[in-house]
């Protein structure tokens, strides 16, 4: 009998993964070996259960997606990555493409799509949603608008940028720096004010950004 493909599915909403199970249950030769709610969780199933892809948000808390596919490919050499995500934007595109992934779909893919996609991965074809194959087909990668103006942080805020860079949540950085959490998520929101970003996953990107230009 023919091999199972073992699948580990990593997402941080419950409805999602949930989901995620039940229609890759619906595919014979596709197996779910385990379920991870952050990248941390996501890193320990699959050094304990070596499965033949992971298929992974990126968003996610603890650790995020990008970081917890470096760390699973080095602890399973042969694993496929998969990112499967509803942030579309290219900036995530580009750093999903260099670090070499096997596919990068969004998250409006039904049952169909994402079942053939991962048997094309698994025979070593790359896969990548329509939308996002046309744009690197163009040769337009380009990153999502940062904040490009002159802006001056303190040695504190440095320290939360370059923490949220290597992919730390709220209670983690707290516990680096010796303070609550609250007082983190305090120096995120202004440093969401200080840059002029809405939203979490901006300030990573624009930390991500920063400190790699440092």
């Amino acid at each position: 009998m023919k091999e199972k493909i073992k699948i580990l599915i990593a997402d941080d909403h419950q409805i999602v993964l949930t989901g995620l199970k039940f229609m890759l249950s619906k595919e014979k030769d596709i197996e779910v070996v385990g379920e991870a709610e952050n990248g941390s969780e996501a890193i320990e199933i699959a050094k304990e259960r070596n499965p033949h892809l992971a298929l992974l948000d990126i968003d996610m808390p603890v650790v995020n997606g990008l970081k917890a596919a470096k760390e699973i490919k080095e602890l399973v050499p042969n694993v496929k990555i998969v990112f499967l995500t509803a942030l579309d934007d290219f900036y995530w595109v580009e750093r999903a493409v260099k670090m070499a992934a096997e596919g990068y779909l969004v998250k409006d893919v039904n049952r169909a799509e994402i079942g053939l996609a991962i048997k094309k991965i698994i025979n070593g074809e790359r896969v990548y949603s329509e939308a996002i194959l046309q744009y690197l087909e163009k040769g337009q990668m380009e990153k999502e608008q940062i904040p490009i103006k002159t802006i001056s942080f303190t040695k504190r805020e440095l320290d939360v940028l370059n923490l949220l860079a290597a992919g730390k949540s709220y209670s983690e950085i707290a516990d680096i720096l010796y303070i609550s959490p609250r007082t983190a998520e305090a120096h995120c929101y202004n440093l969401k004010k200080k840059t002029g970003l809405a939203k979490t996953a901006q300030l990573i990107k624009f930390a991500v950004h920063k400190m790699e230009n440092i």
